[in-house]
């Protein structure tokens, strides 16, 4: 989360999701897992930690596109 705040535009574009909408992920160091997150003008939404391999883009109803 630190490198996020810090840094919001370090994770990669989701792809899947509506290019409209800056959400990005990041890889968790060590671990399977990535953070989903979208960046807005006053703060960073959290959308999910997710597992890189189980039940891809579950989360991405969460974007609201």
């Amino acid at each position: 989360m630190e490198q996020v705040a810090a840094w919001p535009e370090t994770g990669t574009p989701v792809p899947g999701v509506s290019a409209d909408l800056p959400v990005r992920k990041l890889s968790i160091p060590r671990f399977p897992y990535y953070l989903a997150y979208l960046v807005t003008d006053d703060a960073i939404h959290v959308l999910a930690v997710a597992h890189e391999r189980r039940r891809p883009g579950y989360w991405h109803r969460r974007t609201g596109a």
